[in-house]
């Protein structure tokens, strides 16, 4: 995206031609449909600006309706210089001023790691009452303040942000950051901050025993917002969170930090269960990993307790032929009698990566994205030792090294240090990763990446794969070990329109 000048843009009054020539300067690829009194209140700015000693050259370098790429944050005005970052918000009418410090607040979270001297407002434009962030704190401005600070980045302002924002600089993990998760140095969407408001609101007001549901895609934030739910729930009463899969060391860590906050993976449920503690919110991650056996302890459990469980599952990500014959995610929506929400939107989602894994499944919708796939590398493999060679080299460059090949106990495997376990990935996420693949996977006849299970009949292929590709944040090799015809099939999905 690029910058454009507030003043001229401020000047058309038609909605249809504002975003025509909006689009056309800032060379938006995504529409954004700006409202008529979206448009008004630019305008009313612009004006009192101008009348405080703006010059229209000073209104260059604005960028308006910004949204950093893969995350969907958006703001209303933006303007950077090499060190600093001037925030505007738009008000059409006047709003709470609490809502005006939450989202300021958050927009200092964005922005916080691109200068030392960023600046925060938001004007009004019915009255032209303006606000400033100070020290996380709001007091009021004036017009004039802004127009000062306005004239201060005319000179040296930076028009190409393309790496200043990275996905990864936003997306906390509770298992990979548990710091981060404990300071509170995240944000949810609308979205999930909605389920989690009327999930405690029901717990609060109505004091009952019973079941959530909360299910959705890899990638649209489930395990945060339960880890939220349960560190919130975990100021009522004692809250538990079952982790489906090996937490490691970040278990001590939340439960130690956090009171009243206490985790446990699938390995020592049994010595929780006996550890006579009273919990009074059991929280279950990835509950469509549990087999029936499990699934029912964990049933008995809450009730023991008389406590309120909130499961967390996605339907769609079956692992195992076992899995698929369980049908867990129906038990769960069984019993989910307090309700069950959906979550849509991804979150964790590389534009790229995103892209790629969706027409590496299906290559027929090459045509359905318009991107440069730059950060996925593809590698061709003619034999073991190039393949360990390419791996090493990927993993010397901080790459996590992910085995999909034919053998399980592959040379390659024995050869590097330390593979990572793809029972593990659950609730994992990672920066880079490079994953190895051959003929165990194949595509059929209308362009469908199929897998074939040849060294464990149990596991429903390619769909390990796929749980893991999508939780990667920035980069992605893929080494195609002797299968030339699957490397090129691959490698179109790259290749110049």
């Amino acid at each position: 995206m690029k910058p454009v000048n507030i003043y001229l843009q401020s000047r058309i009054k038609d909605a249809c031609v504002f975003n025509s020539v909006h689009r056309h300067i800032s060379k938006k690829t995504f529409k954004v449909q700006t409202k008529e009194h979206e448009i008004s209140s630019l305008e009313k700015m612009v004006n009192a600006l101008f009348d405080a000693g703006v010059s229209v050259e000073a209104f260059d370098g604005f960028f308006y309706c910004y949204q950093i790429p893969r995350i969907g944050k958006e703001f209303d005005l933006l303007k950077f210089k090499s060190n600093a970052v001037l925030n505007i918000e738009l008000k059409s009418q006047a709003v709470p001023e609490k809502q005006i410090l939450e989202q300021l607040l958050r927009n200092k979270y964005y922005l916080s790691h691109l200068g030392n001297e960023n600046i925060f407002f938001t004007v009004e434009t019915s009255s032209m009452t303006c606000y400033k962030l100070v020290d996380d704190s709001l007091v009021k401005s004036s017009i004039k303040e802004v127009a000062s600070v306005i004239c201060d980045f005319n000179s040296d302002f930076v028009s190409d942000i393309t790496n200043l924002f990275r996905e990864s600089d936003y997306l906390v993990s509770p298992m990979d950051t548990p710091e981060k998760f404990i300071r509170g140095e995240y944000f949810l969407t609308g979205a999930q901050e909605q389920i989690r408001n009327k999930i405690i609101q029901h717990i609060v007001s109505k004091r009952e025993s019973g079941f959530f549901s909360i299910k959705g895609m890899p990638g649209t934030g489930k395990t945060l917002l339960l880890y939220d739910i349960a560190k919130r729930l975990s100021e009522i009463g004692e809250t538990l969170i079952i982790h489906l899969g090996v937490a490691g060391a970040s278990k001590d860590v939340l439960r130690k930090r956090i009171k009243g906050f206490n985790l446990c993976d699938s390995e020592d449920l049994k010595t929780t269960r006996s550890d006579g503690k009273k919990y009074s919110f059991v929280l279950v991650d990835e509950a469509h990993r549990v087999d029936r056996g499990r699934f029912n302890e964990i049933l008995n459990f809450v009730r023991e307790q008389n406590a309120v469980c909130i499961f967390s599952s996605n339907p769609e990500e079956i692992l195992t032929i076992r899995e698929k014959e369980l049908g867990i995610t129906s038990l769960i929506n069984d019993v989910s009698s307090l309700g069950i929400f959906e979550l849509s939107e991804k979150i964790r989602s590389n534009k790229d990566i995103h892209a790629f894994i969706t027409v590496m499944k299906n290559l027929s919708r090459k045509d359905d994205f318009n991107t440069d796939y730059s950060d996925v590398e593809i590698c061709f493999a003619s034999n073991v030792n190039e393949a360990v060679s390419i791996c090493s080299y990927y993993k010397r460059k901080g790459y996590v090294f992910i085995d999909y090949s034919r053998n399980e106990k592959s040379d390659i495997k024995l050869s590097l240090e330390d593979p990572f376990e793809k029972s593990r990935v659950i609730g994992v996420e990672f920066e880079k990763v490079v994953m190895l693949i051959d003929d165990s996977f194949f595509y059929d006849f209308s362009g469908k990446l199929e897998g074939v299970p040849v060294f464990n009949p149990e596991k429903l292929y390619p769909n390990p794969f796929y749980s893991s590709i999508t939780r990667i944040r920035d980069k992605l090799a893929v080494v195609v070990l002797k299968d030339s015809v699957l490397f090129e099939k691959i490698c179109s999905i790259i290749s110049e329109k």
